[in-house]
């Protein structure tokens, strides 16, 4: 076979063989705005903040008062409030990852250490649509 031919088939091969990806699919995921109120005391609290991991992406996270410590111990984000009346706020903007065959829940999946010790003032939330896929753009 000429040597020219040989480099066309091989050619042809290897582009055949690299056009064929898998499908670009997304888990179903939710993407939510949450507000927590902590009772402040006449003591330091320690509160746990939920970090980013697999599943969860923090996209913001804001807290008033300013906490006055923050830690990280054995994968746990902890800071510490301090003293005094009222409450502290946390706002959180949050990505929730499900799996590929079921949607994630609120506050089922959701790291409850966060939760736990406050009130919910508000929490909303909306499955997103899967990403356009390359054939679509």
């Amino acid at each position: 076979m000429p040597r020219t031919v040989l480099s066309v088939v091989v050619a042809g091969l290897l582009g055949a063989g690299c056009s064929t990806l898998p499908p670009s699919d997304w888990p179903p995921r939710l993407e939510g705005y949450l507000e927590i109120e902590h009772e402040l005391g006449p003591e330091p609290q320690t509160i746990e903040l939920p970090v980013s991991d697999r599943r969860l992406t923090i996209l913001e996270l804001d807290c008033e008062p300013a906490f006055e410590r923050e830690r990280f111990e054995d994968g746990l984000r902890l800071v510490d409030l301090p003293a005094g009346e009222g409450a502290a706020h946390l706002r959180i903007r949050y990505r929730l990852f499900g799996d590929r065959h079921a949607s994630p829940r609120f506050p089922e999946d959701f790291p409850s250490d966060t939760i736990r010790g406050g009130r919910i003032l508000r929490h909303e939330a909306a499955e997103l649509p899967p990403p356009p896929t390359p054939d679509a753009l």
